[in-house]
């Protein structure tokens, strides 16, 4: 079994059956004592691994098993943050739902999960990070917002998706502000 790629030398069973997306040897590993949270060389868990396949089903039995959902790997990339930027909307979906921190910063260039969905086109991750409370005002080291990121790499739909989201958060709060 092989579907890490060679991408590190040592990596657990547990590591192995989730890269390749087999749900029922998880299951099995996990109730044989395998720890959900163990980190490989690259302090990638199993759940982060799960997430980069888009493997929602393995994402979910690691997360009822204890996977914690803001583990981050040796850059600072959380599970949210990989889903994100590879667009796995039911991903993003459940670790939402779990809870998974919505602003993190990932260590490198210090972007946020709505960074990754905006820099990838992701227009409905923008939108239900949005709604989920992601801050739009979140800047990378280059100074740069989600916002600016989609502009940048024309990304038409998602700086749509922000300006209305934008406009929306102002309009509510003029509203609750008694109109000041």
């Amino acid at each position: 079994m092989r579907c890490l790629g060679g991408s590190i030398t040592q990596p657990t069973e547990l590591h192995e059956a989730v890269a390749c997306g087999l749900l029922d040897l998880v299951y099995e590993l996990l109730q044989q004592g395998a720890n959900p949270n163990q980190r490989d060389p690259l302090e990638r868990t199993p759940l982060l691994l799960a997430i980069e396949a888009g493997h929602l089903d393995v994402a979910y039995a690691l997360i009822a098993a204890g996977a914690q959902v803001n583990r981050a790997d040796q850059w600072g990339h959380t599970p949210l943050h990989e889903a994100a930027a590879e667009g796995h909307i039911e991903l993003v979906r459940l670790l939402i739902h779990h809870d998974a921190p919505i602003d993190v910063q990932e260590e490198i260039l210090s972007m946020t999960p709505l960074h990754f969905a905006a820099l990838g086109g992701h227009a409905a991750i923008v939108d239900m990070l949005l709604v989920a409370g992601a801050d739009t005002t979140a800047v990378d080291t280059y100074g740069l917002t989600a916002y600016a990121l989609a502009v940048e790499h024309e990304e038409t739909e998602v700086i749509q998706i922000i300006q209305m989201h934008d406009q929306s958060s102002v309009a509510t709060e003029r509203h609750s502000n008694g109109g000041a």
